[in-house]
């Protein structure tokens, strides 16, 4: 029988068994790299209960996306204090409630060409295309995580401001009975002068309840669970 070629070296049996173990053991390296990205919260969304879980990484993430879109490009790229990110679990899970509200109701419809505006706004608070890039790399951020996270936003930015017209503007009453309450705060301010501001802050006041209520609401429907504490 003729040998198939030459019979491989002690060398290159080694490198090849090396190679095999790499190959073999890869996707174990990958589930342990799963297991290490902690989970922070659970919560169930919808009539059947479906649990959801937010990691770690899912929270730096989100917290980078929303400093970059409030103008704190350096902050996103630094590492994020612990405080930081606690803050941000307690905003993203309000978030993420309300937008499965508004998404089983059908009640805010998204174009697409809005998610594309708001992609473009974040683009824009870096100062070149290779800043931008170099961003969306170091943290992992592809671009179809800007046009879920953008969707969502708008999503819950219409939900919210449909809730709040629900609830019925301030009247012209409600105006006069907090300028009678809130004469000391006002410094003496006279009526004309001061009921423009005052209807501002009832306005602003009235956001905040029904906001603060229904994200109430959701947060005891969904069980909410923090796993882990991030500030201290």
């Amino acid at each position: 029988m003729r040998p198939l070629g030459p019979r491989p070296t002690i060398p290159e049996m080694m490198r090849a068994f090396v190679l095999l173990l790499v190959l073999c053991f890869a996707p174990l390296a990958g589930a342990e790299s799963l297991l290490l990205d902690r989970v922070v919260a659970v919560f169930t969304t919808g009539s059947d209960g479906k649990r959801e879980v937010i990691t770690l990484s899912d929270l730096e993430r989100e917290a980078r996306l929303a400093l970059v879109s409030r103008g704190a490009v350096e902050a996103a790229d630094a590492e994020l204090p612990q405080d930081l990110l606690a803050s941000a679990l307690d905003w993203l899970l309000s978030e993420l409630l309300i937008f499965e509200e508004a998404e089983q109701l059908a009640v805010a419809g998204v174009e697409a060409a809005e998610i594309e505006r708001e992609i473009e706004a974040f683009e824009t608070r870096f100062s070149s295309p290779e800043a931008l890039h170099a961003f969306l790399q170091r943290h992992a951020i592809g671009r179809a995580d800007l046009a879920r996270v953008a969707r969502r936003r708008l999503v819950v930015g219409r939900y919210l401001e449909s809730r709040i017209r629900l609830a019925g503007a301030v009247t012209e009453g409600e105006v006069r009975s907090a300028y009678e309450q809130r004469r000391g705060e006002l410094g003496g301010r006279a009526w004309d002068d001061a009921k423009h501001l005052l209807r501002a802050q009832l306005e602003k006041e009235r956001r905040e309840e029904v906001v603060a209520g229904l994200v109430q609401a959701l947060r005891s429907r969904a069980g909410v669970r923090i796993l882990h504490r991030l500030d201290g």
